[in-house]
């Protein structure tokens, strides 16, 4: 595998009880990154099955990625690009993933999480991470959103639209 993005943003997800229980956003993504990164053995105890007995899964910090999602309270955990830069750079090096992964890029720049403030994943987490050029960012994000067009569907009902990206 090239990478292995991790969505924490599942409904009802561990991460999001969690924060329910009032764990702290930084305080999760750390913990959970670090525990992630020491591996995990999994029992395979079926004579069906080609791998037997205990086996160790790895995924190297290389291939990890975090997923983020615009969030759906109180069902899915949500975190703000500036929750993740505080767990990132507070962690050891050595307990950081390679990076963060969001769904669904076509929310750029809307509200996020039922609040009233616009997110942009792309740029928050670029901030810290810099993957990309600031300009390179705002630059794709602005095609991306010219790109949007709202177009009439062919059809005998004149209300129905669609969105082609």
């Amino acid at each position: 595998f090239d990478l292995v993005s991790v969505q924490l943003y599942e409904t009802y997800a561990p991460a999001m009880q969690a924060l329910s229980e009032g764990m702290s956003g930084v305080e999760y993504l750390r913990s959970w990154a670090a525990e992630f990164l020491s591996g995990w053995t999994i029992n395979f105890n079926d004579p069906t099955l080609r791998l037997q007995g205990n086996v160790p899964i790895m995924v190297p910090q290389s291939k990890f990625l975090i997923g983020f999602s615009f969030g759906s309270p109180p069902k899915s955990a949500f975190f703000w690009p500036e929750t993740a830069e505080v767990a990132y750079m507070t962690a050891p090096i050595l307990e950081r993933p390679r990076g963060y992964a969001f769904w669904n890029i076509a929310m750029e720049d809307s509200l996020a999480n039922h609040s009233n403030r616009s997110l942009s994943f792309a740029a928050g987490l670029n901030s810290f991470l810099h993957v990309r050029d600031p300009l390179e960012t705002k630059e794709t994000l602005r095609s991306l959103r010219s790109q949007r067009k709202v177009q009439k569907e062919p059809a005998k009902d004149e209300s129905f639209f669609y969105f082609t990206y």
